[in-house]
């Protein structure tokens, strides 16, 4: 259901109440008309003209809304949902009366019926909307301070994290360096084994390499003479 059709609807409810009061005749009344009007009679004959024929009023109404949509997103303040629907009366710091409506309410107006300890109650602040104080100047050093800290934590978190990844690799670089100086060193001692069987026909059994190479340097050298 569009607005208008819910306007249709709320004016016919108001329409068909016989305990309607000329403010809630006339806060419709304004939606389609765009001003107020104090004579009842003037007001339900208007009403039964825009339910009889709600596209004819379909524009102001739709402005209506709109504006209200565009000043509801600027709005700090809102009646709370147990004042829904009400009308306050009070007067402006200048003695004139205002009305307070839903549709009338702004920021200057809300915080005039927060600062009347009786009416404070039908108004609430719009959440998201609180206006968050200043830091001092020692709040802001704090803050300054604590931004430096974790600077530092955080340098020191990755200078610590950069040794480690170092260390790491410098102690796989030892690891791989001594295997490869295990694999050369086995390599050597099993070609060693297999020409000393070959010159002296046996096998060398567990003698080390510096055993076999003198052995095998002798064997060759007997061989020459």
């Amino acid at each position: 259901m569009d607005q208008v059709a819910q306007l249709v609807a709320r004016a016919q409810a108001l329409l068909d109440n016989p305990t309607a009061t000329i403010q809630q005749l006339n806060a419709v009344y304004y939606i389609c008309i765009g001003r107020n009007c104090t004579t009842e009679r003037k007001i339900r004959y208007m009403l039964n003209s825009f339910v009889n024929n709600p596209n004819s009023y379909r524009l102001r109404i739709e402005s209506y809304f709109s504006e209200k949509k565009m000043e509801n997103e600027k709005r700090n303040y809102r009646f709370t949902r147990a004042a829904a629907g009400s009308v306050i009366m009070l007067h402006d710091k200048n003695g004139r009366p205002v009305k307070v409506t839903a549709e009338t309410l702004t920021d200057e107006r809300a915080e005039l019926v927060l600062s009347n300890p009786r009416l404070a109650h039908n108004i609430e602040r719009i959440p998201g909307t609180e206006i968050k104080p200043k830091p001092s100047e020692e709040e802001k050093a704090e803050q300054a301070a604590a931004e430096e800290a974790a600077k530092l934590e955080a340098l020191a978190a990755a200078e610590k994290a950069a040794a480690e990844k170092a260390a790491a690799e410098a102690a796989e670089a030892e690891r791989l360096a001594a295997e490869q100086a295990a694999a050369e060193e086995a390599a050597k001692l099993e070609n060693a084994q297999k020409r000393y069987t070959e010159l002296l026909g046996h096998k060398p059994g567990n003698r080390s390499l510096e055993t076999l190479l003198a052995a095998i340097a002798e064997a060759e050298a007997e061989d020459k003479e």
